[in-house]
């Protein structure tokens, strides 16, 4: 065997000696699909226990405010007349301040909670998306069975799912789908439901906007008015809903 001979079976050599140190093993492939798995659900564990108590907490104070307020028939029969007298405007006000304050921290609290959603959204979705090269490659379903559902649409996936990745999941047809689609299957049944994270927009729109509202309600009917009281109800109802709606945009996240 010549020189050159050699020189080309020890530089293969070395290679495929490289290729196969740099390919992970199974149960490496394995490990990080688990530890993949665990930092998703810490993470989504750890956000929804502080956003339950946030949320139930605000809850909390707005129905209590309420509940105090119908019950205080003289204050509220001061903050409705249309000329609050001069011996109600020191309670008034101080409901007014008290209301805007904790009004305005229960709305920031609220908003930086979608925010923090964000982070944890972008971290689950790396996540998800290295869950599901790991399954292409050991060829598992687990992710691939709901991500292929959520973005089944009008009889195609969207795009959102590369080409390769499409035929892959047109192709597959688990046991009893033989004669039917999979993902037409789960995607046109009624337990089929988009990502909570949309219930999440309601929830904390329905919450800044109810607390919107009232800050508004009480600063309108507090403050000197320029305008009927019909005219400032529905001005403070618009201004709401228009907080409500930029706040809940402005931290929307990504469904993964």
């Amino acid at each position: 065997m010549d020189e050159d001979t050699k020189n080309i079976i020890g530089k293969s050599l070395k290679l495929a000696s490289q290729l196969l140190e740099s390919k992970p093993s199974e149960q490496a492939l394995l490990t990080e699909y688990q530890a993949c798995q665990n930092d998703n659900s810490y993470s989504a564990q750890s956000y929804w226990t502080m956003a339950a108590i946030f949320i139930g907490i605000s809850s909390a104070l707005l129905g209590g405010f309420l509940y105090g307020l119908i019950q205080n028939t003289k204050l509220l029969r001061a903050l409705l007349q249309e000329v609050i007298p001069n011996d109600a405007l020191p309670q008034a006000w101080a409901l007014c301040v008290i209301v805007t304050v904790v009004g305005g921290v229960v709305i920031a609290i609220l908003y930086f909670l979608r925010r923090w959603l964000r982070r944890v959204a972008f971290l689950q979705q790396i996540n998800f998306e290295r869950m599901r090269d790991i399954e292409r490659q050991l060829g598992m379903w687990k992710n691939w069975r709901v991500h292929g559902v959520a973005n089944w649409k009008d009889g195609d996936f969207t795009n959102k799912i590369r080409h390769e990745d499409k035929d892959r999941l047109h192709c597959y047809s688990p046991p009893g789908y033989q004669n039917q689609n999979f993902w037409q299957h789960w995607r046109g049944t009624a337990r089929y439901e988009q990502s909570s994270r949309s219930h999440y927009d309601s929830i904390c729109f329905s919450l800044i906007f109810l607390w919107a509202f009232v800050v508004l309600s009480v600063c309108f009917l507090t403050l000197p008015r320029c305008i009927p009281l019909a005219a400032s109800l529905i001005l403070t109802f618009i201004l709401a809903i228009g907080l409500a709606f930029l706040l809940t945009r402005l931290s929307r996240t990504e469904r993964v």
